[in-house]
């Protein structure tokens, strides 16, 4: 084998082991690296003071991100703060809108969806969208659907 060249370089038995030995090295880094990555949570998760997880799961940017629990009854909504506080957000806040509009601001545990979108946008607030449309879900089955 020390009579072989591959691009210029006699191969030997000590320089393929040494090749081999160094490819190995990287692969087991970057499955190592790569395992880290996975195995490791890569977005933010909140909770509700009541212990609930949020749906919004993530760092906000700029602005506040308005969502709510991943749970079967609202009782308010929440603000997850760029700093990383939570705050909350009740549904009384959306009765000033349900009266320009002449709408219900909410029914049992689920706040009107359309309420909730001008509040944010009034406040400077983004949505989380997968908390958007849970509540537009929730909406479209307790209060369009609803056989009360």
């Amino acid at each position: 084998m020390s009579d072989e060249k591959r691009g210029g370089v006699p191969l030997t038995l000590d320089s393929v082991k040494d090749r081999v030995t160094k490819y190995l090295r990287t692969m087991v880094s970057e499955v190592t690296a790569e395992f880290d990555r996975l195995s490791s949570p890569t977005k933010s998760v909140w909770t509700s003071k009541r212990g609930h997880l949020l749906i919004f799961c993530g760092d906000p940017e700029s602005k506040p991100v308005l969502t709510a629990e991943n749970y079967s009854k609202w009782y308010e909504l929440f603000l997850v703060m760029p700093d990383g506080t939570v705050g909350e957000v009740g549904f009384g806040e959306l009765h000033e809108l349900a009266d320009e509009r002449g709408v219900s601001p909410y029914v049992d545990h689920v706040p009107n969806p359309s309420l909730v979108s001008v509040l944010a946008e009034r406040r400077g607030w983004s949505i989380d969208h997968v908390s958007y449309e849970v509540m537009v879900g929730r909406w479209e089955i307790e209060v369009v659907h609803s056989d009360g």
